[in-house]
């Protein structure tokens, strides 16, 4: 098996390296510019796509759509109020850095819900039966594509 992992900020990167396995080849760049060397077989993208707007989600599941062989899942945030509130009173209270106080809710307030994931995925091209949304408490979606072989 061979992982690769892509960050636009290199010190993201430096950071992953440090703390990972070994065998995980990082990238530091643009996802949209980055070519795949060989085809994937699943492409997993983590908290990420609440960093984008409706044109680049719509953008970045089309890449995936390209540059994944036989799938690819989306793990990331979905905006609610009670998480957004939730997690704003536990940052606090854990005395989290202050950076994380105020990106979390952010973050939280950026992310998408099911229907519009359903509506961004059709966006790109995808029928409602080649994808799936799923809701996770707490705060999170999950947006999958298995291809037939």
């Amino acid at each position: 098996m061979e992982l690769a992992g892509i960050d636009l900020n290199p010190d993201s990167i430096a950071i992953a390296k440090r703390q990972s396995d070994s065998r995980i080849r990082w990238v530091a760049g643009d996802i949209f510019a980055y070519r795949v060397p060989q085809p994937a077989h699943l492409i997993v993208s983590s908290l990420f796509t609440h960093h984008l707007g409706d044109p680049d989600v719509v953008r970045f599941v089309r890449w995936m759509e390209q540059n994944a062989q036989t799938g690819w899942f989306i793990n990331d945030l979905s905006r609610a109020a009670v998480p957004y509130h939730l997690f704003r009173w536990f940052a606090k209270a854990a005395g989290l850095h202050p950076f994380v106080q105020h990106d979390g809710p952010v973050s939280i307030a950026r992310a998408f819900v099911p229907e519009e994931w359903r509506q961004l995925c059709r966006r790109a091209g995808l029928t409602q039966d080649e994808f799936e949304v799923l809701s996770y408490k707490p705060a999170r979606l999950c947006v999958s594509r298995r291809k037939s072989p």
